[in-house]
């Protein structure tokens, strides 16, 4: 005896889907559970700019600016793993088609009714199946080599309490040269989490200025210094009023120098205050990324904590970094990123997909075009939410056994929606829709079932 199929055909699929939580968040009006997708960095060259600003203060001294600026330069270089395994191909498709709204085009190969047109000539035969060896690449030990050639600046520019104008500037003398290094997740994509700028506190070699004018007489110094602490300053000074009767060679701690009245010159001098070994000067969080794209704030928790642990107040100002992949196509870009940011019609129809997945087929690049197939996985985004739009408006729609429904009806909407549901349960598994289609088809179901005890599904 051969069974009729029930009416449940069409959701053979959910069994799969039984994970999903039953516990699922409500489905808030004109949301979307299809979220926005991060691509990872490509290999290639890669260029771009970090820049951290801030302003150190302490008790009963004037603020210091100071501003930090990096040119960056580095290639972000990976290794490519390959898995094998055994694949039998898929039966040949047949047309798809979709219903054509009132005064629309059909689909090519399609009349206006959503029905394949048959072909003139009869298809060849279809040669017997068999097994394929595919090969699976996967990203691993992804490194980003290069450099950032960092600038620092730090000015003082105040009245002091005495009425003395004071002014400090304090340049790098040349950009130091730090080398790239990145922290990765170390999973399957290997997804860059920071880049750290090392270096040692050598490479940063300032001048220094510094002038203090005011009703008393004036100071200058002039000089050089390291950022291991170390300084080397020539100061010049010039007393207003009665001149002090000194004459000759002084020596008071780091100062040495030649007084003479009210002028005075010399030198000071200070030693190494910190270790001179490498270590992370800079880390840059990667924080938004694309496959052109790595942005992101600053790390500025390691120098708050040097700073605050020396009695200063330390308070940000800018903290942010980006770098763009050089070998780019920007039309491609735009193109892609043109057709995802196209709104989604409120009240979607199969023939809406039916475009849509036709205009996807027109973007689709070259399987070898590793740049483009990466740009590309962004329209995934605009596909889960048109088939998410579509899986709303047919629920809202849903045909009730209560006004009559047969189980023809019933069958053939849990096909069509069955499908749809299930190419957004493999985008988005944790969608509330799944959740509502399994509760509405099963009850409605079982009220047909209830009217009509022996209601099938037709034969296909």
């Amino acid at each position: 005896m051969v069974t009729r199929p029930t009416l449940f055909r069409g959701m053979f699929w959910l069994a799969a889907a039984a994970s999903v939580a039953c516990a699922i968040a409500a489905f808030a009006a004109g949301s979307s559970c299809i979220g926005e997708s991060q691509r990872e960095p490509m290999d290639g060259k890669w260029k771009g700019t970090a820049q951290l600003s801030y302003v150190l203060k302490h008790p009963g001294a004037p603020p210091i600016k100071v501003k930090l600026a990096g040119d960056l330069n580095f290639n972000v270089v990976s290794e490519t793993e390959k898995e094998e395994f055994v694949t039998w191909p898929e039966p040949p498709k047949k047309q798809k088609c979709w219903r054509t709204p009132l005064g629309g085009q059909p689909m090519p190969g399609c009349d206006t009714q959503g029905n394949p047109i048959p072909e003139k000539k009869p298809p060849k035969p279809a040669e017997p199946a068999k097994p394929e060896v595919k090969t699976l690449e996967s990203r691993a030990r992804v490194r980003v080599v290069g450099k950032g050639n960092v600038a620092v600046q730090s000015d003082i520019d105040s009245i002091l309490p005495t009425g003395e104008h004071f002014k400090f500037s304090m340049p790098t003398q040349a950009p130091a040269s730090l080398r790239t290094q990145a922290k990765v997740t170390g999973d399957k994509d290997d997804s860059i989490v920071w880049i750290s700028l090392m270096g040692s506190p050598s490479q940063f070699n300032f001048l220094m200025s510094a002038s203090t004018t005011g009703p008393s007489g004036s100071v200058q110094v002039t000089g050089k210094g390291s950022g291991t602490g170390s300084t080397s300053e020539t100061l010049s000074a010039e007393t207003r009023g009665p001149c002090p009767p000194v004459h000759g060679t002084v020596t008071a701690g780091s100062f040495s120098g030649e007084v003479s009245g009210c002028k005075s010159t010399g030198q000071i001098s200070h030693g190494n205050q910190v270790a001179d070994t490498e270590q992370e000067m800079l880390r840059l969080n990667d924080t938004v990324h694309d496959c052109w794209l790595m942005s992101g704030g600053v790390d500025t928790n390691k120098i708050r904590q040097s700073l605050e642990g020396s009695g200063m107040e330390v308070e940000f100002t800018e903290a942010r970094w980006e770098a763009t992949l050089q070998d780019r196509d920007r039309k491609y870009e735009q193109d892609v990123e043109r057709f995802v940011n196209e709104p989604v019609r409120e009240n979607v129809t199969e023939g809406d997909l039916g475009r849509i997945e036709a205009e996807i087929e027109r973007l689709r690049p070259d399987r070898n075009d590793v740049y483009r197939n990466c740009v590309f996985g962004k329209v995934s985004v605009k596909w889960g939410r048109t088939v998410e739009r579509l899986v709303q408006t047919l629920l809202d729609r849903y045909p009730r056994a209560s006004d009559g429904a047969t189980a023809a009806v019933l069958c053939a909407v849990n096909q069509e929606l069955g499908e749809l549901v299930h190419e957004l349960a493999l985008i988005a598994e944790d969608c509330p829709l799944i959740q509502r289609f399994q509760e509405v088809a099963t009850s409605e179901s079982q009220a047909l079932l209830a009217k009509n005890p022996g209601a099938r599904c037709p034969r296909q």
